[in-house]
């Protein structure tokens, strides 16, 4: 009996479950369920505003060490940044290279659709940010991405995203995107500031 116990955070929701069928939402505090094999419960984070990021990964780790500056030489290998250029470079719409990196910020608003209706909502939720991005980017030339056209991008970054998530049904509602940092690529950085 003791093992049906569980307790939910108060930013979390309990989904309960019943030989595999949603049984019930629990809200935080102390609950009981069947124990498996019968019953299973998912605590899905809620209420809280998680964070993709796409062209860097953050490193948590306390004792990483950071650089002196983050320069656009700088080939980001170490650090609390971590480059990931499979995600980072695209081709602009004056047909240069552009190294980008972007945040998506996103609420789940639907625990089963996040939690039961596809295998990894994040990665998936990634994955169409990242063509995304990718897509807007091809519309704009290099310059305007450095300088005078960031509010554009992000703004209309937000509006596809939230046009995507109304399609895919993952139970997510899109808060805001922003572009942390674009530049040319590290290879042609020299020959761009010459």
């Amino acid at each position: 009996i003791g093992l049906g116990l569980y307790s939910v955070l108060p930013y979390q929701t309990g989904v309960e479950t019943l030989f595999g069928e949603v049984t019930e939402l629990n809200s935080p505090g102390l609950h009981f369920h069947l124990p498996q094999p019968f019953g299973n419960v998912l605590k899905v984070h809620t209420g809280v505003a998680s964070r993709l990021e796409v062209g860097f990964r953050t490193n948590w780790d306390p004792d990483a060490e950071e650089p002196d500056a983050y320069l656009w030489e700088f080939a980001h290998s170490d650090g609390r940044f971590i480059k990931n250029y499979d995600e980072s470079i695209s081709v602009t719409g004056d047909e240069n290279l552009v190294d980008g990196n972007f945040l998506c910020y996103y609420r789940i608003t639907d625990p089963v659709h996040y939690a039961l209706n596809c295998e990894n909502a994040r990665e998936l939720l990634r994955s169409q940010f990242c063509q995304e991005v990718h897509a807007v980017l091809g519309r704009y030339h290099l310059e305007a991405l450095l300088t005078s056209s960031r509010k554009a991008v992000q703004d209309e970054l937000t509006l596809n995203m939230k046009r995507a998530v109304e399609n895919l049904f993952l139970g997510v509602e899109i808060l805001t995107v922003y572009m942390q940092e674009a530049h040319p690529p590290i290879e042609v950085v020299p020959q761009y500031r010459a």
